[in-house]
């Protein structure tokens, strides 16, 4: 038995990473020959076409229309074809086939605990399948990059959309430019600004006039300088020392599970910073936590622009506590009504002596993210 993989020409390291992954799963199940090649100028009608061939330029209308990681799989069995709009697309395509009509499994990163069966037999599948993810982004911060690909999750990169919302405030109004020129620009706290900022110390003062400008003359730079970027961070500094001055408190200060809420001030920043990004950059977004001091709502604002990615952090391991969760969803529900994009910033990893092991409470969270769209 042997089998022919017609690769699409150069391709690029992260689509070389998963023809080489085709190939020695594909021969190891099987045992049979595999044979890679660079795709011929024609169609064959036999063999398993990935990526940008000549036997996928049939669907390429199709293929526009994909998620950024969407992918085409199409097979008649004796011939099957593999298409992503993107490389990364592509690449979950051909894993989405090792996974499904193979069998490997890679559950946890390192050789040890992957598994490739051996198969008897093994034909190329019948299959027409345009997929669109359930959930168009899918990082697990901190993982092993060859273990994120296998398993059909997004790697961080430009161009990526949605995956900018790491704590930036700090970066957006740094105290080595402003501290001494314009101590206002930063939060007052018991009578005295904070002007020496970093993640983990001060956040801005929100009401600021000058805050507006500064963060939208940064912002439109940034992607000036960096075409290919699809989002930028305005999320909070990772503390709670939010402005107290007058202008800052008529938004109100609210109260959650014990903590003061600071979301009225800042998403009205926020609100107002995409607004006129928009009016330059209409197809950039900006990527807002919704964490801590600022995890609800804001009051006040119907629904914040289309260009805000709203980034709310819940921790699905409280579940077990069914009135937690109730909670948590209620605010889930409620973020929806609020903003046109929503992502979950989950707790999976977090844990520095115990593990954190939680399959059937994730899965249960999962499903309820994907119902809820």
């Amino acid at each position: 038995m042997k089998f022919t993989v017609y690769a699409e020409p150069n391709p690029d390291q992260h689509l070389a990473q998963v023809l080489d992954d085709l190939v020695r799963c594909l021969g190891s199940s099987t045992s049979a020959e595999v044979a890679r090649e660079d795709a011929p100028q024609k169609d064959t009608g036999s063999g398993i076409w990935v990526g940008k061939t000549v036997a996928s330029d049939r669907f390429a209308d199709r293929v526009d229309d994909l998620d950024h990681d969407g992918y085409l799989l199409w097979g008649n069995g004796s011939q099957l074809v593999i298409r992503g709009r993107t490389a990364y697309g592509t690449g979950n395509g051909v894993y989405s086939f090792i996974h499904r009509f193979i069998g490997v499994r890679w559950f946890a990163p390192g050789p040890m605990f992957e598994f490739i069966p051996k198969l008897e037999a093994f034909k190329i599948p019948k299959i027409v399948e345009f997929s669109k993810p359930s959930l168009a982004l899918r990082m697990y911060s901190g993982a092993d990059r060859d273990w994120c690909r296998r398993n059909l999750m997004d790697i961080h990169r430009p161009g990526l959309p949605y995956a900018s919302f790491s704590h930036n405030l700090t970066n957006l109004y740094p105290s080595s430019k402003y501290a001494e020129t314009l101590p206002e620009l930063y939060a007052l706290r018991d009578g005295k600004r904070v002007t020496q900022q970093s993640s983990f110390r001060g956040q801005p003062c929100f009401s600021n006039p000058e805050a507006i400008p500064i963060a939208v003359k940064t912002i439109r730079e940034y992607f000036e300088a960096n075409p290919e970027a699809t989002t930028y961070s305005v999320s909070v500094n990772d503390n709670m020392d939010f402005c107290e001055c007058e202008e800052c408190n008529k938004y109100g200060v609210g109260s959650y599970r014990g903590r003061p809420i600071y979301s009225n001030a800042y998403f009205a920043w926020v609100n107002e910073v995409a607004k006129q990004l928009m009016e330059t950059h209409p197809d950039k977004q900006l990527g807002a936590l919704a964490y801590w001091g600022v995890v609800l709502p804001p009051e006040g604002i119907e629904k914040l622009p289309p260009n805000v990615v709203v980034v709310l952090t819940q921790d699905t391991s409280q579940y077990h506590d069914k009135s937690y969760e109730k909670e948590d969803r209620r605010i889930l529900t409620e973020w929806l009504k609020k903003c046109e994009n929503l992502v979950k910033y989950d707790y999976y990893g977090l844990g520095l002596l115990t593990p954190r092991y939680f399959p059937e409470l994730a899965a249960r969270d999962l499903n309820f993210l994907k119902q809820s769209g």
